[in-house]
């Protein structure tokens, strides 16, 4: 794997491979709503941008209308166990790049 890291001393390594990075799609079990690598291959970009969300109880918030940083989640490969869960957002802007970063496609049929 072209720019992967090192990782073999990681305890919670999950895909058994010498250096670390992204691994092939639906190498894991698909969720309970049958989509594939939800956490911990890549960062995925979200349209949300990020900002503190109300106090009231929401359903899918998108976050603030304005702002320069974006949304990313699901974490990477190269992230810290600890964050791997869907509520951790971590953010950016639309014009950095790097190779933990990859987007998902969802077409509603």
């Amino acid at each position: 794997m072209e720019h992967a890291y090192t990782i073999s001393t990681w305890e919670e390594k999950q895909y058994n491979d010498k250096k670390g990075g992204p691994h092939p799609v639906g190498k894991k079990q698909p969720n309970a709503y049958g989509l594939y690598d939800m956490l911990g291959n890549v960062y995925e970009w979200c349209q949300d941008r990020m900002g503190n969300y109300s106090a009231e109880s929401q359903n899918n918030p998108t976050g603030p209308e304005t702002g320069e940083e974006r949304i990313l989640r699901g974490l990477s490969w190269y992230g810290r166990a600890m964050h791997y869960r869907v509520s951790y957002r971590g953010c950016s802007t639309p014009d950095s790049k790097s190779y933990t970063y990859g987007l998902r496609i969802v077409l509603e049929l």
